[in-house]
């Protein structure tokens, strides 16, 4: 059974590859993406989050990504398996295939597509810690949701058994520090990039953010940083990161998730298998990546993967 003193280190929320088509799934490309994770400094592997891209996917291809994640990280890592929908039974379902893919926990979004009283949420998610049988991950991203999680309705379900820990995604650092002094020492794990070193300075020892499926090492040397006292070192990662990021916040900005193909041509220039983004979000333009491939190789020191 998982503990939640093992959610430390670098989280890495994986990318689904897609063909040229922008509808099947390059099923070589999880594999071998996962078993380049597992060459890298990271803890937990995340499969179907938002930069999964999960709400274009079906059922099926959910539940097969999370089969060939686990089969290629063979208990190197934790595999969670993200199980978001507005259903409840469709949760559950997810979640108990997930279980029997070998999952070591699930993540999930509140139900967001019509807007629920604080109440009608913690019951949302009463009903999942009754009917599943892994624990789970809170995940409050007001950028995909449109609102956060209220203070009360984070205590409510860290109450819950199956409750394992919260990953904050709210670009607001003081947010951050509130809920993690609410949780009193349980997992609270940073996702928002624009404010990770204000979270790390706030006693964070652990982070989940797309730059960790090309650049884990970056954020290890974040937490190292931060975990011997050595400010200086922390803010020159951050600075590297903050390049990185630059580049996606104007797009950030007017609502469009830019991480997704941000992320998935920044894997492909490394070597990776980003693919592009599913029909219908669009790739990153040409232009755009001549501007990422300088930053990734002049500004975050990186370079191609061997082999």
């Amino acid at each position: 059974m998982i503990d939640a003193a093992q959610l430390t280190g670098v989280m890495c929320a994986t990318v689904t590859p897609m063909a040229e088509d922008g509808f099947s799934v390059c099923w070589d490309g999880v594999r071998s993406n996962a078993e380049w994770l597992m060459s890298q400094p990271i803890s937990v592997v995340v499969v179907n989050g938002s930069i999964g891209e999960y709400a274009f996917l079906s059922s099926a291809d959910r539940s097969r990504a999370v089969r060939e994640t686990v089969e290629a990280v063979a208990g190197r890592a934790l595999v969670v398996a993200g199980c978001s929908s507005d259903s409840p039974t469709t949760v559950v379902q997810l979640s108990r295939e997930a279980a029997e893919n070998g999952a070591d926990a699930i993540m999930l979004l509140p139900p967001h597509y019509f807007r629920l009283s604080p109440q009608s949420i913690e019951q949302f998610f009463r009903y999942v810690d009754e009917n599943t049988s892994l624990p789970f991950i809170v995940y409050n991203n007001p950028s995909i949701t449109g609102f956060d999680l209220t203070m009360g309705t984070v205590a409510v379900i860290a109450d819950m058994p199956r409750f394992l820990a919260y990953k904050e995604a709210s670009p607001q650092p003081l947010r951050y520090f509130e809920i993690a002094r609410r949780l009193s020492g349980r997992p609270v794990i940073p996702a928002s990039e624009s404010v990770l070193f204000f979270c790390l300075a706030s006693g964070a020892s652990a982070c989940m953010t797309s730059v960790a499926a090309f650049a884990p090492s970056l954020l290890a040397r974040m937490l190292d940083a931060f975990a011997t006292g050595d400010v200086d070192g922390a803010r020159t990662e951050f600075a590297r990161l903050h390049a990185y990021r630059s580049l996606l916040q104007p797009d950030l900005d007017r609502g469009l998730p830019a991480y997704i193909a941000y992320t998935k041509a920044a894997m492909n220039i490394l070597g990776l298998t980003g693919g592009r983004p599913h029909f219908p979000l669009p790739p990153l333009d040409e232009e755009g990546t001549e501007a990422l491939r300088k930053v990734l190789t002049e500004q975050m020191g990186l370079s191609p993967i061997d082999g």
